[in-house]
């Protein structure tokens, strides 16, 4: 058996489907793999402000890739550990 360190997920249509939180199994899941001492982070597209909801109520503190991997933030104190801007859009001739 493979001993896994880390789990990182998505949030839209991987971790919640159409509410704004997880179902109860899928959170049950996520407190199991944590108490197995696997760490559980976070990759998505959104910005931290929306995943505020998701990462209090499933507990998920520590360093999570948010903004379609532009920032990797700090949860719970909202520390940037990493941040890329995009570069600006060229203007089409």
């Amino acid at each position: 058996m493979m001993d896994y360190r880390l789990l990182v997920l998505d949030v839209d249509g991987t971790l919640v489907g159409h509410g704004a939180y997880p179902s109860q199994r899928v959170a049950e899941a996520i407190a199991a793999a944590k108490a197995c001492g696997v760490r559980v982070i976070l990759g998505t597209g959104r910005a931290t402000e929306a995943c505020y909801h998701l990462l209090n109520s499933l507990n998920l503190d520590g360093p999570h890739i948010l903004f379609d991997g532009a920032a990797v933030v700090e949860w719970p104190s909202n520390d940037i550990i990493f941040y890329k801007r995009s570069p600006p859009e060229q203007p089409s001739a």
